[in-house]
């Protein structure tokens, strides 16, 4: 089975609205793809779906932050990288590699 680690970005997306990063959040929720996150790539998941542009969409940010650490493979990286320039991004490599 191909696992995949979702940033912040795909997964609201995916949660909100239509297109491929919905498609790729499905598969992942229907058991065809291994969903992969940690506990600082749901913490900013939560952080972001705070925001108040994003309130109307997404009422309850802890809610849905646990329902895909419920279906989610979840790691917890022992390092940090520091391989991209933006920095959040390389929480979803570590994740990727302790996956």
């Amino acid at each position: 089975m191909i696992a995949v680690v979702l940033d912040t970005n795909t997964l609201v997306s995916g949660l909100g609205w239509s297109g491929p990063p919905s498609v790729i959040l499905d598969s992942a929720l229907a058991g065809e793809l291994l969903l992969v996150s940690s506990p600082p790539l749901l913490d900013e998941l939560e952080r972001v779906l705070a925001y108040p542009k994003l309130a109307a969409v997404f009422p309850d940010p802890a809610g849905i932050a646990g329902q895909i650490r419920a279906v989610a493979d979840m790691v917890e990286p022992g390092f940090t990288l520091a391989v991209v320039a933006d920095e959040p991004d390389n929480r979803v490599l570590e994740a990727a590699v302790q996956a």
